[in-house]
């Protein structure tokens, strides 16, 4: 898929064209640009997320060595680990991971994509463990 283009590698990825807005998230991260996504449940989100970094690392001009997804909710992050691992790992042979308080199996955020949630990624970055109150830290 060398030089494909992003249209192309999102039909042939996920079996449907992208949605405007997933191209458009696409053209701007590919562009070193911020994006602020917001759309409904179900929408796609995900794939307008992962995908620019699954292209940039299928054409060889990769974004980031890795992403850190981070979701408000536990059940929110195990359901996109669930439902993108299989696909991520089998189609680009790239680490899918899962990092929760009670699921730790990356505490060290070293897959190529980490889901977690937000709590766990900033007390990963700020070095103490969730919970840990002031006085034993």
């Amino acid at each position: 898929m060398e030089g494909g283009t992003f249209h192309d590698f999102f039909y042939q990825t996920f079996g449907n064209q992208p949605y405007p807005y997933q191209e458009l998230v696409a053209t701007e991260v590919l562009q070193d640009k911020n994006v602020v996504l917001v759309a409904p449940t179900g929408a796609g989100k995900t794939w307008a997320a992962l995908a620019p970094f699954l292209y940039s690392k299928q054409i060889g001009k990769p974004i980031a060595d890795r992403v850190i997804y981070a979701l408000p909710v536990r059940a929110l992050a195990s359901s996109l680990h669930r439902s993108t691992k299989e696909l991520v790992e089998k189609k680009f042979g790239l680490k899918v991971t899962l990092q929760m308080g009670n699921q730790p199996s990356d505490p060290f955020f070293q897959g190529d994509i980490v889901f977690t949630t937000i709590d766990q990624l900033l007390s990963a970055y700020i070095g103490l463990a969730y919970g840990t109150s002031s006085s034993s830290s």
